[in-house]
């Protein structure tokens, strides 16, 4: 039996109630934690998928080649690629202090020069 279906468009909550994330989504409906047997909800985001924390936008994946990581104001504090599956930053950032390189949401430097993201 299949456990887990697409969502297209959905909304993730925690414990608390607090909208963690929104967007396309894989949801698993039948998780059950065998040391409480509570029955738990899991999901793995998709494209586009935008995460929140404490309610507002923290990270908004628009699509492979263009996500925003937004700071606890809202404001945009960078822009760039994202490696698909991880959902983590992947390639040349635009960022306030110029460009950044990062491999799977890792800074690289010595990529970036090769790169020539500077």
């Amino acid at each position: 039996m299949m456990n887990e279906f697409m969502m297209s468009s959905a909304e993730a909550y925690n414990k608390e109630g607090q909208l963690i994330g929104k967007g396309k989504l894989q949801f698993s409906i039948m998780n059950i934690d065998e040391a409480t047997n509570e029955l738990k909800a899991s999901y793995k985001p998709d494209i586009p998928f935008t995460y929140y924390k404490d309610g507002k936008k923290q990270f908004e994946i628009v699509s492979d080649s263009k996500a925003i990581e937004y700071d606890e104001n809202g404001s945009k504090t960078g822009e760039g690629p994202i490696m698909v599956g991880t959902n983590k930053k992947n390639g040349c950032w635009t960022v306030g202090s110029g460009k950044v390189y990062y491999i799977n949401g890792n800074e690289n430097k010595r990529m970036g020069e090769m790169q020539g993201c500077k």
